[in-house]
């Protein structure tokens, strides 16, 4: 599975690109864990 994060959309918003819904499910993770900084919400 695989997946990419880009910002370069509407500001204030993410576009994921993903193979799978669980790689969607991942970025989502990352984000909110790695970009975010939110890793209480997860």
């Amino acid at each position: 599975d695989v997946f990419e994060l880009s910002n370069e959309s509407t500001p204030g918003t993410i576009l994921i690109s993903a193979s799978t819904n669980v790689a969607v499910a991942w970025a989502f993770s990352y984000h909110l864990k790695y970009i975010a900084n939110r890793s209480d919400i997860i």
